[in-house]
């Protein structure tokens, strides 16, 4: 995954197999509620969360049910530093 790191939030960008291993689409009970889909592909809203969509899962609203993956959930953007490791995530710092 790739994980673009900016001051108010994060972008993560799991690649097609990481979708399907991960983020699991269509199995509903086991499908992230944190994965969405634009014109650039799917991305992880994990770290982005919309007031919105955290208000409809805790209300149980929502047909995706799991709340995120192990992977995503315990990636902290806010405690990496440019050039450090994080295992499964490629990250990147972007300077507004």
């Amino acid at each position: 995954m790739k994980a673009l790191i900016h001051s108010s939030h994060t972008d993560i960008f799991p690649t097609m197999e990481e979708v399907r291993r991960f983020c699991k689409p269509g199995r509903e009970d086991k499908t992230c509620v944190w994965m969405i889909q634009d014109s650039e592909g799917f991305r992880c809203s994990r770290h982005h969360k919309g007031f919105a969509l955290s208000d409809k899962f805790r209300k149980g609203l929502t047909i995706a049910k799991r709340d995120g993956c192990d992977l995503v959930n315990k990636f902290d953007p806010y405690k990496v530093e440019q050039g450090s490791d994080y295992p499964g995530i490629e990250f990147e710092i972007v300077t507004e």
